[in-house]
């Protein structure tokens, strides 16, 4: 293992310590080890001698824990560097890892973050007055209780569908006395615990967490090639071998923090940056295509809409009994199946919760209810479904490359053009020497404010909006509002002339992560950051700027003159953000003067 002997020593004992706190967890089950170990003296025993000093001092228990887990998964594993009275850690340690590894996207519903948005987004909007109170306590206990307590909602699905997985795998010697089945059972109880604090980021297992969610890792070095590949796209391949074979534990000590890292070595820079690149042209040409977004779109508010309208009929709700796993075929199905009362039961269901079931249930919805129907209850939805199903062309991509930002950002220009008495203000603010001051007890503003004012006024239109949006902190105003105020101004220009319309935002990122999921690189005894090495966040965020920020798709009443609507439509789109921007900008100057 690519570690100092000292870091080695000093890892595996932190680490350690927490296994032998996995022996009082609360979910550790002594009674499936059953007699072979006197009950009594398991934890102390177990946990006392897991670290000691000493390797002859290792009791006879422990050493046959790994003697006997050993032949299963090999000596080999075992790196030469670490000392015997590691092993054991080491074991569970790898092994955790790797299951982790598996199990960590196992939570992503069908078609995966779109419609963990759609559910997510039911949750959130939903005014429980308004809809079934039954189906609704089905809904919010399957979905509410993970989205009240998680970032992500997949992350939470995940966590208890591999904790699930795990259970039904430890072996039970609760009704027998073999001394085999009792090691069995508690090297697999000490490994599902470790999995469990890997995935939800427990103390020193959040380290081992970044070997799987990090800028820099196993699950990026895969997906990034692979996709790029799958694209038909050829971007060239990448030297997975000069980032993974020098790379090495170790800790790093720095002002801000002080903890483990997996450390790349400053020769691999390069490498690390054309990964950096690739990942983010894979983001840009593919994943935030144009298309790629219409289609994630409309199957995000189909599933949003028939979860809406499943909830507010008022039959009775699907709940599944003791003898059912199968998922019903109603859209009812994406929750019901986390529903199933023992871990067997919910395995079973979520083996069938997957894209082509979903498929099945949009079919079936479309044909039997909007297919044949001349009038139907809701016209938008029926024209989601017939383009995401039929293929037949329904919404219009008005705003889809950088030249149709350029658009919208000449009109934003034109309007900040025309405030000369603005110009004058911001260059005569500029002027002043101003520190960066509180306002109302609440709100700082920058000094270097009246500057990013300046700069704006200078920018390139196709980049206006997302400088813009990168520099909001400048300004009287934050991200969720513009993003509120791009969509009703789409919405309120569009909403002649146009049976629906979609606004999406989309801003691109460059992937590099900050605080604990960054990356260090190493040389000799010292430590850099990438942003002391390279420049590529800088280089990846102008790149970024040239991306159209934001997408919007129509259906329009009449397709002949929809070139001709284009224009017009952006144009007035600018005026009006072009508009709000100078709003902005007068509130600000107001609150700074």
């Amino acid at each position: 293992m690519n570690a100092s002997a000292k870091d080695l020593e000093r890892f595996f004992c932190e680490i350690g310590v927490r296994i032998k706190e996995l022996y009082k967890d609360k979910e550790f089950d002594s009674d499936k080890i059953a007699r072979v170990i006197p009950k009594g003296s398991l934890i102390k025993q177990k946990s006392d001698l897991i670290l000691k000093e000493d390797d002859e001092s290792i009791n006879k228990e422990i050493k046959s824990l790994y003697n006997h887990v050993l032949p299963k998964i090999g000596e080999g594993l075992i790196p030469h560097n670490i000392p015997e009275r590691f092993w054991l850690i080491y074991l569970l340690v790898a092994q955790a890892v790797r299951i982790a590894a598996l199990l960590h996207d196992i939570g992503h519903p069908p078609f995966s973050h779109v419609v963990e948005r759609a559910l997510d987004r039911v949750y959130r909007e939903t005014n429980e007055d308004s809809v079934n109170k039954n189906k609704w306590k089905i809904f919010s206990k399957n979905i509410g209780e993970l989205a009240n307590n998680h970032e992500q909602l997949h992350e939470a699905m995940g966590e208890r569908i591999a904790d699930d997985i795990m259970k039904q795998l430890i072996t039970n010697n609760f009704s027998g006395n073999y001394d085999t089945h009792s090691q069995d059972s508690l090297f697999e109880q000490l490994l599902r615990l470790c999995v469990c604090h890997i995935l939800k980021e427990k103390n020193e297992f959040k380290l081992l967490h970044r070997i799987i969610d990090s800028t820099l890792d196993g699950d990026r070095l895969d997906y990034v090639m692979r996709d790029y590949r799958n694209s038909g796209i050829n971007i060239g391949d990448l030297e997975y071998k000069r980032i993974i074979n020098e790379m090495k534990l170790a800790y790093v000590e720095t002002e801000k923090e002080s903890s483990f890292h997996f450390v790349v070595p400053v020769k691999a820079i390069n490498t690390v940056e054309n990964f950096l690149r690739k990942r983010f042209g894979l983001y840009k040409d593919v994943i935030n295509h144009h298309r790629v977004i219409k289609t994630d779109t409309l199957l995000e508010d189909i599933v949003y809409r028939l979860s809406r309208k499943y909830l507010e009929s008022s039959d009775v709700p699907h709940e599944q009994n003791g003898n059912e796993v199968a998922i019903p075929y109603d859209i009812s199905g994406l929750w019901v199946s986390l529903d199933g009362t023992t871990s067997e039961e919910r395995i079973s269901l979520l083996t069938q919760w997957n894209d082509s079931w979903l498929m099945v249930v949009l079919r079936a919805t479309y044909y039997n209810n909007y297919f044949f129907e001349n009038e139907v209850d809701d016209h938008v939805l029926a024209q989601e479904l017939t383009e995401l199903l039929r293929n037949e062309k329904q919404y219009y991509s008005l705003i889809k490359r950088r030249e149709d930002v350029t658009i919208i950002g000449n009109k934003i220009k034109e309007v900040l053009d025309g405030q000369r008495d603005l110009i004058n203000r911001i260059k005569e603010l500029n002027n002043q020497t101003k520190q960066e001051q509180p306002v109302n007890g609440e709100i700082e503003i920058p000094a270097n404010s009246p500057k990013v004012f300046l700069e704006l006024f200078n920018t390139n239109p196709s980049k206006m909006i997302s400088f813009f949006y990168r520099n909001i902190s400048a300004f009287i105003y934050d991200e969720d509002n513009f993003v509120k105020d791009v969509y009703n101004i789409c919405r309120d220009v569009c909403k002649d002339g146009f049976i629906d319309v979609k606004p999406v935002f989309k801003k691109l990122k460059d992937g590099i992560s900050s605080g604990t999921k960054c990356i260090y690189f190493y040389s000799d005894n010292s430590f850099y950051t990438l942003s002391e090495l390279s420049d590529i966040q800088q280089v990846l965020q102008i790149e970024s700027d040239s991306v159209p920020l934001f997408y919007l798709y129509v259906v329009p009443k009449n397709e002949g003159d929809i070139k001709q609507k284009k224009i017009e439509v952006l144009e007035k789109i600018g005026n009006e953000l072009g508009n709000k921007i100078v709003a902005t900008l007068n509130n600000t100057l107001e609150v700074l003067k």
